[in-house]
């Protein structure tokens, strides 16, 4: 995930994993300022054809979101 075109959160191969971000004490290092607009980037690659699951929980306010581009390679 990157936040402000910086990496927020870094995944890789693992097993089941839960990570977070905390964006008052990650503003420096991701440039940001509260109550402002930054762009958020989310990608998500699957090599797994079974038991594959991705789920994302944010308190985040969503605004001028544009294309929002989802994409399934086989």
């Amino acid at each position: 995930m990157f936040i402000n075109g910086k990496l927020a959160i870094w995944g890789g191969m693992h097993n089941a994993q839960s990570k977070t971000v905390n964006l008052d004490e990650s503003a420096t290092a991701l440039g940001i300022t509260k109550g402002k607009s930054y762009a958020l980037a989310i990608f998500n690659a699957e090599r797994h054809t079974t038991a594959s699951h991705c789920k994302i929980q944010t308190t985040l306010q969503f605004t001028d979101c544009g294309t929002v581009s989802v994409g399934i390679i086989p």
